[in-house]
Formats: structure tokens, sequence, C-alpha cells
């Protein structure tokens, strides 16, 4: 007779979990898997500064500017090659997330990172347009801001050399799967 009661404890406090897991886990406030995910995709930049951007449901995000391994001097690197970006992402606003990003740059035409090459940490702001069937199908980001680095700086912890604020206002959407 205890065991069956036991066993049927064991059950409804199992029932009792499941139940305030699945509540908490439609609340918009909690940052779980379902709420983020009309940020989460692939986005092409159009415009100018073509880049293809990923966002990860864990919150990192992954970019490679069309301008990344050229060493030309118009380019948006003047004249240094450039890593993929790398970085996080997280929800600040009902469609807005805040994107931290680093990347290595080259010598000025040359192919050494190190001794005149530069960290660029990147910062912007990604207002996505209203979801359909739970995914936004684009975004638009006004301004980007940069913070350069020398080799050997902490690009979380030390101070930059320089801060540039640059007007970006381009608009990207998502790439879908046919």
């Amino acid at each position: 007779m205890y065991a069956i009661q036991k066993t049927v404890m064991t059950l409804l406090l199992l029932v009792a979990t499941a139940a305030f897991a699945t509540g908490s886990m439609a609340n918009g406030d909690n940052a779980s898997k379902a709420a983020p995910m009309k940020f989460v995709g692939t986005f092409y930049t159009l415009g100018e500064d073509e880049a293809i951007t990923s966002y990860h449901s864990d919150g990192t995000m992954s970019n490679v500017a069309s301008e990344n391994f050229s060493d030309d001097a118009a380019s948006i690197f003047e004249g240094r090659k450039a890593t993929g970006a790398h970085g996080v992402w997280r929800v600040v606003g009902d469609n807005t997330i805040r994107v931290t990003t680093i990347r290595f740059l080259t010598e000025t035409f040359g192919h050494n990172f190190k001794p005149d090459g530069i960290i660029l940490k990147t910062t912007w702001e990604a207002v996505f347009d209203e979801p359909v069937q739970g995914r936004s199908p684009g975004m638009y980001v006004e301004t980007i801001y940069a913070e350069l680095f020398l080799p050997g700086q902490n690009p979380i912890t030390d101070e930059p050399l320089r801060r540039i604020e640059l007007p970006f206002g381009q608009r990207a959407v998502r790439l879908e799967v046919e």
C-alpha cells in the first residue's frame, strides 16, 4: 500500500513540474527558446555594405561581410583583410536585439595580424519587423558603433584606442529555405 501511495505522489509531482515548466516557457518575460525565435535565422544585408549574418538560438552570432578578404583601399576595412565577425546578442526590446561582435584585421596592405593589426569590436541594435508565423521577415540597423584595439589588448576590459560611430542605415532580409 505504501509503495502505491509513493508512486501516486511521484506521478503528481511530475505532472505539477511539467505544468509549471510549460507555463514559464509561455511567459514573454522569460528568455526561453520560444521567445527569441523571431530573431533566430540567417539574414542578407541589402545595399552598399552587403553581408550575411546568422543569429543562433544560443545567443551567439556570426557575420561575413562581402569585403572581408579584400585588400582594396576603398573597402570598408581600408586595405586590411578581415576575419568574419563572431559575437553575442540579447533581446533589449519587443522587436530589438543588441549585438556585440569581435573581428581581427590584418596590417595595412599586409597579410599578418601582428605587429600592426587591429581588433575591431562592433555594437549595434537590430530592429526586427513584426513576426509572421513567429519569425521576423527582416530587420533594420541604423548605426554601428566601432571600437579599435591593438593586438594584445583585451577588447572586453581595456580602453579602446578609438571609438567610431558609423551611420549604417541598411535593411537585411531573412534567407528562407524553399
